[in-house]
């Protein structure tokens, strides 16, 4: 998996934090390149959407609960 450089190690210090990935499909495409970007455009795309908000919505409820 490639890594990028973030700030999530010091959100991290402050509160429990994780930092998952949601996948295009898109291997070998890279960020940052034209064979990425039409990746990001679509079904696939829309689908990882709505995955990463669902995700964030069911933490919040198991949280709230």
């Amino acid at each position: 998996m490639n890594r990028a450089s973030t700030d999530m190690g010091n959100v991290s210090q402050v509160v429990p934090a994780i930092h998952p990935y949601i996948g295009l499909g898109c291997f070998p495409a890279a960020n940052h390149q034209p064979s990425f970007a039409a990746h990001c455009v679509g079904e696939a795309a829309n689908q990882a959407i709505y995955d990463g908000a669902a995700a964030l919505a069911l933490t919040a409820l198991d949280y709230l609960a």
